[in-house]
């Protein structure tokens, strides 16, 4: 959650901040003003939060893997949550995926949150926005038990119940037409395209951008 409010922060001020101040008329008087400098502001903010984010999750589980001892990380899934989990990882691999997909749900959300800063014209408008939709879907699981809603919104792996971590050791499955859909595989192809779709959607708007 912290790295959340983290990768939020960092991102929101990222364009509107720009169009805020009225650095972004002059910026866009150069050669490189607009495209080019939307591709290379989305990519330095992925590369240096992926670099944070490696550096603190590798020390949290280097400490809780050392302090329990490392031997504890075959232990398998089933005898650790539930014997009818479906997940046929140790808790090693359970870690790998949980990681892995707590940083596509950042990446996501940042994205997201990007989106929203190439859009407003003013940093506090992002950053409430962007704030609001780091905590609904813990908010809408608590309210509600879980729903499509709640499994589609970018930060959607991340929270307290919610998160990709007990979707991953759960049965909760979300029905369209005729077909049931395991929630950690909504959550993650939800996060990955959004990633992709928020990404894109920033650099354009930001190209298509008029200073007022």
């Amino acid at each position: 959650m912290l790295l959340l409010l983290i990768s939020v922060t960092i991102t929101a001020p990222t364009f509107s901040e720009e169009y805020q101040n009225g650095s972004d008329s002059i910026f866009r008087t150069c050669s490189n003003g607009r495209l080019r400098m939307a591709v290379t502001k989305l990519i330095a903010l992925y590369l240096i939060f992926i670099v944070y984010f490696i550096l603190c999750m590798g020390t949290n589980l280097l400490i809780i893997n050392l302090a329990f001892g490392t031997e504890c990380l075959k232990t398998s899934v089933q005898m650790l949550f539930s014997a009818i989990s479906l997940v046929p990882y140790n808790l090693g691999q359970l870690q790998i995926v949980t990681v892995s997909g707590a940083l596509l749900s950042l990446l996501a959300t940042m994205a997201f949150s990007l989106f929203v800063s190439s859009k407003s014209r003013t940093y506090l408008t992002t950053i409430l926005i962007s704030m609001v939709v780091c905590f609904l879907p813990s908010i809408l699981y608590s309210a509600s038990g879980g729903n499509w809603v709640n499994y589609i919104l970018p930060s959607s792996g991340i929270g307290l119940k919610n998160s990709l971590l007990y979707q991953l050791v759960g049965l909760k499955f979300l029905n369209i037409g005729g077909i049931s859909i395991w929630t950690p595989i909504i959550i993650i192809l939800g996060a990955a395209i959004e990633f992709f779709l928020f990404s894109f959607l920033s650099i354009r708007s930001y190209c298509k951008h008029e200073v007022v």
